[in-house]
């Protein structure tokens, strides 16, 4: 599946210097206030520059060192494709000729558990509903799948399968026969219905990042800040899963995730190439590949000695990085 391989920025808000390789799953790890979202809010800077190209449209993202300049490639952002894509948002009509509205560029999730699952109003005739960035949508987008042809009504299937092996009490999500159009939710071990801003915020969250996923239309570039909020530990494993799953189907074709926690870090223990690290140092914003930087520890007979996100997040990820790092020496079995 087509995606974007390599970002290179140039003096973009606090990045004066930087480039790493990106895959189809992709971990952005590191310190509060190194940089992420602002790497983050890069892509959505290139595809609003695709969209309105201008000399000067990314002046007002430069570094602050280099904020008096006013020469048209002071400030850039340069990707790189797995093909000869150069766009990743667009506004397109689905086989129907409905409209599917696609944001100018792609929106950052940050999502608002309070905005999951309320009522929401029917959205305008021939506009097919989406997932905005604070979780507002969620309503809209799961009533028309449950609604919606055969092929919509496997989508909705596939979200309530998935969240219920995230949150087992969970039995079926369903909407009012009357009143307000907002989502409720049978559990095991409860008599009736209960509206789904009931449940907990994780729970709520997991719905939210599912449904981003599985809707109509995903996004061709899924960002998503702090993974891990409020979300149980023993659950990253499993929406890890899901999300390799939906990019190799080619359903999803690229999620670009934050974290602060190092359990999340270690599902991507045989892959270190897809966690990028942001570091800063004296005001500048730098990133680097995680197998990069491991390369520059082990030998070729060692192996980790911890899991890969206690060493990350025990200094490997802070700048200057550590001299050494735990490892062990692979021996043949005798």
């Amino acid at each position: 599946m087509p995606h974007i391989n390599h970002i290179s920025l140039h003096n973009f808000r606090s990045f004066a210097e930087a480039s790493c390789r990106l895959s189809p799953l992709t971990l952005v790890v590191g310190r509060n206030n190194v940089g992420k979202s602002n790497f983050m809010r890069a892509f959505q800077a290139h595809a609003d520059c695709c969209a309105k190209p201008s000399s000067e449209s990314l002046l007002s993202e430069s570094h602050y060192q280099t904020r008096e300049k006013i020469e048209p490639d002071t400030v850039t952002v340069e990707l790189g494709w797995s093909d000869d894509r150069r766009v990743i948002a667009s506004s397109i009509l689905d086989e129907n000729g409905l409209l599917i509205v696609v944001p100018a560029f792609p929106e950052i999730y940050s999502l608002d558990p309070a905005k999951i699952g309320a009522a929401e109003s029917e959205p305008s005739p021939g506009v097919i509903p989406r997932v905005f960035a604070d979780g507002k949508g969620v309503t809209a987008v799961l009533r028309m799948l449950m609604q919606g042809n055969s092929e919509m009504r496997q989508r909705f299937q596939t979200i309530e399968r998935q969240w219920r092996q995230c949150v087992p009490e969970v039995k079926t999500i369903h909407l009012p026969p009357t009143g307000p159009s907002l989502l409720m939710v049978e559990q095991d071990g409860i008599s009736h219905s209960v509206p789904l801003n009931d449940l907990s915020d994780g729970a709520r969250l997991i719905l939210g990042i599912l449904t981003i996923v599985h809707q109509q239309t995903p996004p061709p570039l899924i960002l998503l800040e702090d993974l891990d909020h409020r979300i149980h530990a023993r659950l990253f494993s499993t929406l890890v899963s899901f999300m390799r799953d939906l990019i190799r189907s080619g359903a999803v074709q690229q999620i670009i995730a934050t974290t602060h926690n190092p359990y999340l870090v270690d599902e991507f223990l045989e892959m270190p190439q897809s966690v990028v690290i942001v570091e800063k140092t004296e005001g500048r914003s730098t990133l680097v590949n995680m197998d990069e930087r491991l390369a520059r520890f082990l030998e070729k007979e060692e192996s980790l000695e911890l899991p890969l996100g206690q060493i990350l997040f025990s200094g490997l990820a802070d700048a200057p990085p550590p001299a050494r790092v735990p490892v062990s020496k692979n021996t043949a079995s005798t």
